[in-house]
């Protein structure tokens, strides 16, 4: 029954993702509170849900595997753009220590966060991101879209899908 429900938000959130995406304009940027994190206002965010994408970009950027994966579920999936998905925080934990060196940092823009539904066991972050090259930050490496989806595991939201896509990728 759990899975089902969550099947349900999962399609509700891809719903709503693809109404906001149709309506989506430049506006001004509301905000700054992270080195690495600019707040869009494209939608609307939660002080929770930032503080973890907060977090999550600064754990990446200082390499901190460690930490950095315990943000995650112990049944996540990350899904990169073309590469096999990972599934289970033992296998996120190898495919992050394999790949977190090859960029010099990440920058984000944090577009919109909120709970997927009333109860707010699921929730969403939803953003583009900037990989700069080692060695030379003025080079970009790659640039795309990124979706985070959260479950709340003992109260505290946690890192349940991890999905991005390059603006670059070849189809």
């Amino acid at each position: 029954k759990e899975l089902a429900t969550q099947k349900i938000m999962l399609s509700q959130y891809a719903n709503r993702m693809m109404a906001c995406s149709k309506s989506l304009m430049k506006r001004p940027i509301t905000h700054q509170r992270s080195t690495f994190t600019v707040y869009t206002g494209y939608g609307k965010t939660t002080p929770d849900l930032e503080a973890l994408h907060d977090k999550w970009v600064n754990l990446y950027n200082k390499r901190d595997v460690a930490d950095l994966t315990s943000l995650y579920t112990e049944d996540c999936t990350i899904m990169p753009c073309g590469a096999p998905s990972v599934s289970g925080r033992e296998n996120a934990k190898k495919f992050l220590e394999k790949s977190i060196d090859q960029i010099s940092e990440v920058l984000c823009h944090l577009d919109e966060a909120a709970p997927m539904d009333n109860n707010s066991s699921m929730a969403f972050i939803r953003g583009t991101y900037t990989w700069l090259n080692v060695g030379d930050a003025d080079s970009v490496v790659d640039d795309g879209k990124n979706v985070l989806i959260l479950k709340k595991v003992d109260n505290e939201w946690k890192i349940y899908v991890d999905i991005w896509a390059s603006n670059h990728a070849k189809h």
